[in-house]
């Protein structure tokens, strides 16, 4: 990858758009689009842009999805060889901006890690935006801050305030600024609690955990233990250290096979997802208002999740 990354996607806290609390149901939706760049498109130059402000751990489900992503383009036989070593090497550059400034300085620098035999760029402030994909991880540099206010380190000055405006430069490797080597262990460990991943637009509830296998077999021993015909759960979701349980949520073993209307659970590959299957002749307004995403209150992208163990 020589010049700019053939996909580059900029997720950022400063563009604005999105509802505050964040509502994924009037959003974009960024796993179907860039899944779609990956899929559909795979060698024309694509750009886009996420507002992530309220909701910043949604860029760690997207840099799980574009290394995912990456790999399945390495599989595809339906393109020629030409066509996959250029969608390939034209390689994918992810900008991740959310620093907010609560301390005496400039927030913290500017890292770029590489990934996948350098096709996968990625330029994050702070360094915890890598860690979703520190396993991942081949190099990691940074951009300094210049500690005089009046210093100057190619891009910007000590006092810039507007970083992002320049720093997706970075994603370019012909951007001749000079870099400093970081260590890949200093970025912190990715989570292995269970929280929510992401929201789909129709209201879909991605889950994650580091043991998706341990976590269903815990989840379908409660729900046979719950006294219950429709083998249902309970589950507590913490945001901001306030925690709310969930409605029942029927067992199922697969979308196909969930109850239409009811909030179901089942195991969607490496995952645990929640929805209400829709019932037919519904509006889309009220498909949109019995979501998996309002039955469980609303939850926001990294709200933890924890199963309660009670009669239902």
């Amino acid at each position: 990858m020589q010049n700019a990354p053939l996909r580059t996607y900029y997720l950022s806290d400063t563009y604005g758009g999105p509802e505050d609390p964040p509502n994924p149901l009037t959003q974009p939706d960024s796993d179907v689009l860039i899944s779609t760049d990956f899929g559909g498109r795979p060698t024309d130059r694509i750009h886009r842009e996420f507002d992530i402000f309220g909701q910043e751990a949604l860029a760690d489900h997207i840099l799980r999805l574009v290394v995912s992503q990456h790999d399945e383009l390495m599989r595809r036989v339906d393109l020629s060889d030409e066509e996959r070593d250029f969608a390939i090497k034209g390689g994918t550059g992810v900008f991740i901006n959310s620093a907010p400034r609560v301390a005496r300085n400039n927030a913290q620098p500017f890292y770029l890690a590489t990934a996948r035999e350098g096709n996968i760029h990625i330029v994050s402030t702070p360094l915890s935006g890598l860690s979703a994909i520190k396993g991942d991880i081949e190099t990691l540099q940074y951009l300094d801050n210049p500690s005089d206010p009046t210093g100057f380190n190619g891009l910007y000055t000590g006092r810039e305030q507007f970083r992002s405006r320049l720093t997706p430069r970075l994603l370019n490797p012909n951007h001749k600024l000079e870099l400093r080597d970081a260590n890949i262990s200093d970025i912190p460990d990715p989570r292995t609690d269970w929280h929510v991943a992401y929201v789909d637009r129709f209201g879909n509830v991605i889950t994650r955990v580091d043991n998706a296998e341990s976590q269903w077999e815990q989840i379908a021993r409660i729900a046979s233990q719950s006294g219950n015909s429709r083998n249902c759960v309970h589950l507590l979701l913490t945001h901001n250290g306030h925690a709310h349980p969930t409605g029942p949520l029927e067992i199922a073993q697969s979308l196909g096979e969930a109850n239409p209307g009811v909030s179901s659970i089942y195991q969607n590959g490496g995952g645990i997802d929640v929805v209400v299957k829709w019932v037919p002749d519904q509006t889309a307004h009220e498909r949109m208002a019995s979501s998996g995403w309002r039955s469980l209150g609303e939850p926001r992208i990294g709200d933890a999740i924890k199963l309660v163990q009670e009669k239902l």
